[in-house]
């Protein structure tokens, strides 16, 4: 999944299916470390308590929170999401709404300043979309 914000920067989260992770925080993830640029906004995901830049799961359906820092009080942004398996059906959870994701089509969202926790979740799934 990558994320762009005004065309200025583009930062990028993952998600990858490996039979040998589990579901939780495991040493296949990947910490998140942020940058100390206020025009960045990052997306990253939350496992076990732990923020994650590379999120390894192995089995479906799947869960979990997907926060995005922002060091400006009111940012547009463009989530973009590359790679989806034929065979995967994901969802993003926008506070009440969910939406179905599909490659390569924007998903417009606002964020404030922070983390924007609990706003944002991803549903993973399998199936022919």
């Amino acid at each position: 999944m990558a994320i762009q914000t005004s065309g200025n920067y583009d930062t990028e989260a993952k998600i990858v299916i490996n039979t040998d992770a589990d579901n939780g925080l495991d040493y296949y993830d990947a910490s998140k470390k942020f940058g100390f640029n206020d025009d960045a906004v990052e997306p990253y995901f939350l496992v076990d308590g732990v923020n994650v830049a590379i999120n390894s799961i192995s089995s479906l359906p799947y869960e979990c929170e997907m926060n995005i820092r922002s060091g400006k009080p009111s940012t547009e942004i463009q989530l973009m999401f590359h790679n989806i398996p034929d065979n995967i059906q994901l969802y993003l959870i926008d506070g009440v709404q969910e939406i179905k994701i599909e490659n390569d089509i924007p998903y417009p969202a606002t964020v404030g300043k922070g983390d924007n926790e609990r706003r944002f979740k991803l549903r993973i799934a399998s199936g022919k979309v």
